[in-house]
């Protein structure tokens, strides 16, 4: 980075902006060791630092013909892959909460947009994951999390017995927590764009 002369960076910025994808290779190549090695460092994985790092460069793309009106690509580039970094910690934070306040029976506390965002994702992963249960364990489910039924209502209504109902809701809990860990894992990336 140093080694390349500032009016050169600013000359290939200005052919990114125009949408020069050649320009946006080297730049690329310019920058990536820089956001890898930030990114890391925050991230603590290798794997999530490379993520960040398409993710950043994926952005800088997808708004190129904002970069002309950049004073400092350096400032920029740092101020975006911070954002990518806080928001995936944010992220995570919120999906740690979100499971650990769904094992625990209770609603997910939202606020902020952000939250919003995710908290509307994982609702709408927490559904589909209920759908794939099987007919009984779905049933139990929903009366107990859904319309609130303490388990010996479940037996009475189902017709079976409150062991049966227990071990419905623990298979179904443990089904749906492992949806949703796996779910959460690709919904970070797509939140981090």
């Amino acid at each position: 980075m140093s080694e390349i002369p500032t009016y050169d960076v600013n000359e290939l910025i200005a052919r990114v902006s125009q949408g020069d994808e050649a320009s946006f290779k080297k730049l690329y190549d310019l920058y990536r060791n820089r956001v890898f090695s930030i990114s890391w460092k925050f991230a603590g994985s290798r794997a999530l630092a490379e993520d960040i790092m398409q993710e950043v460069f994926i952005k800088l793309w997808l708004h190129r013909e904002k970069l002309s009106d950049i004073r400092s690509f350096d400032a920029y580039l740092n101020v975006i892959t911070r954002n990518h970094i806080l928001n995936y910690l944010r992220k995570l934070s919120f999906e740690e909460n979100f499971l650990r306040n769904l094992s625990a029976g209770e609603t997910p506390v939202v606020q902020g947009n952000f939250d919003a965002v995710a908290y509307n994702e994982l609702q709408g992963a927490l559904h589909k994951a209920v759908s794939l249960l099987p007919p009984q364990q779905k049933k139990v489910y929903f009366l107990s999390r859904m319309e609130g039924l303490k388990y010996e209502e479940i037996s009475t209504c189902l017709n079976i017995s409150r062991s049966a109902v227990k071990n419905h809701i623990v298979e179904a809990r443990r089904f749906i927590k492992n949806y949703l860990h796996h779910y959460a894992g690709a919904l970070v990336f797509w939140l981090l764009s």
